[in-house]
């Protein structure tokens, strides 16, 4: 195994010493995987997700009004238009 290209590519400084034991851990690693890869897996069904969570989505409706006085604060807004509180433009260029 090419240690010392592999941490060109990965853009890490090893120096000699390091670059045995990374040599020595990859090749752990892959060891490792190759017996994976013996496991008989034919009938075992495939697993997308550790947990049986699922999304819950909630209903797709207006939100409530969660206050009663808007006639009072739309009244003590200083300006209005159309049943709006009329404010300053925050964008310029858009109307």
């Amino acid at each position: 195994m090419d240690i010392k290209k592999l941490s060109q590519l990965a853009r890490i400084k090893l120096n000699k010493k390091e670059q045995e034991s990374f040599g020595k851990d990859l090749e752990s690693v892959l060891g490792y995987i190759g017996k994976l890869k013996e496991a008989k897996i034919e009938n075992v069904p495939e697993l997308t997700h550790i947990l049986a969570a699922k999304n819950v989505f909630r209903l797709d409706e207006a939100p409530v009004e969660s206050f009663g006085n808007s006639a009072e604060l739309l009244e003590a807004a200083p300006e209005k238009k159309k049943g709006f509180v009329k404010v300053k433009k925050v964008f310029n260029g858009q109307d």
